[in-house]
């Protein structure tokens, strides 16, 4: 499907938003007022920023919804599931020029969607998923990098992943959406076919940059944190070097709050270590991501890698938030075998009796709810939308295989209650 994109009309009576409206006639003629659909009208922020509707006062004054509202609603609509959209990203050859000496320098560029056009700020992405522009080129994307009111339905940034070390081209898709159905904070995402400079580079996954924007909605009552990007890093002393501060808001000096969530995890004994997580961690939370990671066989984020994952530090607690899970869903490997596990707090909780139990538990409720049947019905519904282009994908290197998840989330519960029965 098309894009949807701010049609927002421009006419006289949207002057009014400017102010407080005239006081009415003392005998007012019935006026039947147009529906305003807030989706449409947040798609673009410099239009709402221009008439006012990031003032407060000016949408309270009129009972309408506020410019984070309504721009909150846009990015809700284009992150709907069963959504695909056309990307036309045009690269000047000076931004193709810097970006074959730096892929990490942020060049400008134009994204076009439905004949609409932004003026955006692009890099390269990826570390073993990475391609230059001659391949499956992955991208970052900034709208606000030179306009910090634009806005695309409501968001400052997107994230395209090429999804190169997926066959599936499913594998993030249906991961992020357990972790949201689960009620643990991930980002939402899409699909989207990419033409750069008029050549089809094929099917992208669209995913939810995390950033500012991501934890005011993911986090709405504590998100003026540290959020770092972990890559082969752990809560343990020596390996701390790839934490990559991302957002911070003065609540806490970067990089000395890991040392010291390190110096208290590894200063416990095993007896406290339950008690020592719940104070530091969001603890339902962190079993939760535990959980999914190992029942979906996620053998490159946390809990077998130490890799690929968010963490933040919140008011309230930590939170280890996933990221980058393009490679579950494929490999039957059993929840108890420890020896494939690398994350310390999940082989530390495993180690502890206590602990352990309450993490078989979950993964049971977890596989119980997996059968109700809606994770299998949104796998469906997905493998239908985009199966033609992952097969059609002209820069793939793998040979799509979109069957083997629908496999999986068949299979995988069962195989779990015999692997946890008593």
């Amino acid at each position: 499907m098309g894009a949807i994109l701010w049609l927002g009309a421009c006419g006289s009576d949207v002057g009014l938003l400017a102010g407080r409206p005239p006081e009415p006639p003392d005998e007012p003629e019935p006026v039947e007022e147009p529906a305003l659909d807030p989706i449409e009208e947040a798609g673009h922020a410099r239009y709402i920023d221009k008439i006012g509707w990031e003032e407060e006062s000016a949408s309270t004054d009129l009972g309408l919804p506020s410019a984070k509202e309504r721009q909150a609603a846009a990015a809700e609509a284009f992150f709907a599931e069963g959504t695909r959209y056309d990307l036309h990203l045009s690269l000047p050859s000076s931004s193709r020029s810097s970006l074959a000496i730096d892929r990490f320098e942020w060049v400008p560029a134009t994204l076009t969607v439905d004949a609409r056009s932004w003026d955006v700020e692009v890099r390269l992405k990826g570390t073993g998923s990475f391609r230059d522009l001659s391949g499956k080129a992955a991208f970052k994307i900034n709208f606000a990098e030179t306009d910090p009111d634009a806005r695309f339905h409501g968001l400052k940034r997107l994230t395209l992943g090429n999804m190169m070390q997926d066959s599936s081209m499913l594998h993030e898709h249906v991961a992020y959406w357990l972790y949201r159905h689960r009620g643990v904070p991930a980002p939402r995402h899409t699909y989207a076919r990419l033409w750069v400079d008029d050549t089809y580079y094929g099917l992208y996954g669209v995913v939810e940059t995390m950033d500012e924007q991501f934890l005011r909605r993911a986090l709405p009552d504590d998100n003026n944190g540290n959020l770092y990007e972990a890559n082969v890093s752990d809560f343990v002393s020596g390996k701390t070097r790839h934490f990559d501060l991302e957002e911070e808001d003065g609540l806490y000096v970067p990089y000395e709050d890991i040392d010291a969530a390190i110096a208290l995890l590894e200063a416990t004994p095993p007896e406290d270590y339950v008690a020592t997580l719940r104070g530091l961690f969001h603890f339902d939370l962190l079993l939760e991501l535990f959980a999914i990671e190992l029942v979906t066989a996620n053998v490159d984020g946390y809990t077998m890698f130490a890799n690929n994952y968010m963490a933040y530090h919140g008011e309230e607690a930590w939170y280890l938030l996933p990221w980058g899970h393009d490679q579950c869903f494929e490999w039957y490997r059993d929840v108890h075998d420890y020896s494939r596990l690398d994350g310390r707090l999940v082989t530390r909780c495993v180690e502890t009796p206590d602990c352990l139990a309450l993490l078989d538990a979950r993964m049971l409720d977890l596989v119980a709810d997996w059968e109700q049947g809606a994770f299998l019905d949104m796998v469906t519904a997905t493998t239908a939308l985009i199966e033609a282009d992952c097969v059609a994908d002209p820069r793939a290197e793998l040979a799509c295989d979109v069957a083997h998840v629908t496999r999986f989330v068949q299979d995988r519960p069962a195989s779990i209650r015999e692997e946890l029965a008593p």
